[in-house]
């Protein structure tokens, strides 16, 4: 449609399977003040994509014992990871033809830089 989107990759602050309501009230505190500050005619979406991974942590040789034990116990055990993006998408007056305007791109273009 040609609206033009950027995408960040944000570090989320609420951990996977959290329980602190107070955690969530801030991130949704920066969604909120996101969405004020870009104003209307903008789309936020965030994604959160999760996959699996190997734990691996590098130990030195002169570690102490306890610590060795730990790190090869978790070794190669597969873990869930979370990453998470915000997409920002301006929205285009839906006409028949989508026309470059670079008033609104440079509006878009100072908005997220």
């Amino acid at each position: 449609k040609g609206e033009p989107s950027v995408i960040f990759e944000i570090t989320n602050p609420v951990q996977q399977l959290c329980t602190d309501a107070e955690q969530y009230l801030l991130f949704q505190d920066v969604l909120s003040n996101i969405v004020q500050t870009i104003g209307e005619g903008y789309a936020l979406q965030k994604q959160d994509i999760f996959y699996k991974q190997s734990y691996h942590h590098e130990v030195p040789q002169d570690a102490e014992f306890l610590t060795r034990s730990y790190f090869r116990y978790f070794e190669g055990r597969e873990f869930t990871e979370i990453r998470t993006y915000l997409i920002l998408t301006q929205e285009v007056q839906h006409s028949q033809f989508v026309q470059y305007d670079p008033k609104t791109w440079l509006d878009f273009h100072s908005k997220v830089s």
